[in-house]
C-alpha cells in the first residue's frame, strides 16, 4: 500500500510539474524504467563573460538536497548517498552533461542546474537554463495478469478435488451397512409357545389315565374253591 501511495505521489507531482514549469520556463521531462540510464546536459548562461569554476546539480521537489557539486578543478563530489557509483559529469562547450545509472523509483523528482562563478566581489550562482523532471516508472511490481494462469490452474485444481470428494461420498452413501444385514432369527408364533405349555401337563395326565386303566390281575387263593 505504501508503494502505491508513493507511485501515486511521483505520479501527480510529475504532472504538476511538467505543466507549471511548462508554461514558466524551459523543462525537459525524462520518463524511463527503473535500472536504465539517462544522459542529459546543463547549459549554463551564454550572456555570462567566464565560464563557471563550479557545478552543482540538486534536486528540490520530493527531496530537497543537493547531489552533486563538482568544482572542474578537483574531483567530484556526491553528496547524495544514493548516487554514489552511479552519477557522473563532464563539462561540454558551454554545458555540463551529467550521466546517471542504474535509476530507482525514489530517483524521480526535479533536477537544477547550479553554476558557481567567480567574480572581483566575490561569488555569483547562476541557475542553468534548463530544469529536469525525472520520473522513473518501477517495473519490478508485476500487474494481476501475470498471475492468471495461476489462478486458473488453481481453480482447475479446487474443482478436481471438490469433483473426487463428491464421487467418494456418493459411494460411501450407497454402500449398504453392515449394522442392517443381521441374520433373522427364527421367531416361535406365541400361540405355539402357549400351546406347547399347555400340552406338557396334558401328556402327564394322559399318561396317568393309562395308568388308571391298567387293573393289577388278583392272584387267586388255590386253596378256595
Amino acid at each position: 500500500m505504501e508503494k502505491w501511495l508513493q507511485k501515486r505521489q511521483r505520479l501527480s507531482v510529475c504532472f504538476f510539474i511538467t505543466f507549471f514549469f511548462t508554461a514558466s520556463g524551459d523543462v525537459t521531462y525524462l520518463n524511463t524504467t527503473n535500472g536504465s540510464s539517462i544522459q542529459f546536459s546543463c547549459v549554463f548562461d551564454l550572456h555570462e563573460k567566464q565560464e563557471p569554476f563550479a557545478f552543482t546539480l540538486r534536486r528540490e521537489w520530493i527531496r530537497v538536497q543537493d547531489v552533486l557539486y563538482h568544482n572542474f578543478e578537483i574531483n567530484a563530489d556526491v553528496q547524495d548517498s544514493t548516487f554514489v557509483g552511479r552519477i557522473s559529469d563532464r563539462m561540454v562547450n558551454k554545458a555540463v552533461s551529467v550521466n546517471i545509472t542504474d535509476l530507482q523509483g525514489f530517483d524521480t523528482d526535479r533536477y537544477v542546474c547550479l553554476f558557481h562563478y567567480q567574480t572581483p566581489a566575490g561569488f555569483h550562482n547562476q541557475s542553468g537554463r534548463d530544469k529536469i523532471v525525472l520520473y522513473v516508472k518501477d517495473v519490478h511490481i508485476k500487474p494481476c495478469s501475470s498471475y492468471t494462469p495461476l489462478l486458473f490452474a488453481l481453480s482447475a485444481g479446487a474443482g478436481l478435488l471438490f469433483f473426487i470428494i463428491v464421487i467418494i461420498t456418493a459411494v460411501h452413501c450407497m454402500k449398504p451397512s453392515s449394522r442392517g444385514q443381521m441374520k433373522p432369527q427364527h421367531s416361535v408364533p406365541i400361540y405355539e409357545e402357549m400351546n406347547g405349555v399347555r400340552e406338557k401337563p396334558s401328556s402327564r395326565l394322559q399318561e396317568d389315565d393309562v395308568s388308571s386303566l391298567y387293573v393289577k390281575p388278583r392272584k387267586e387263593n388255590p386253596y378256595i374253591n
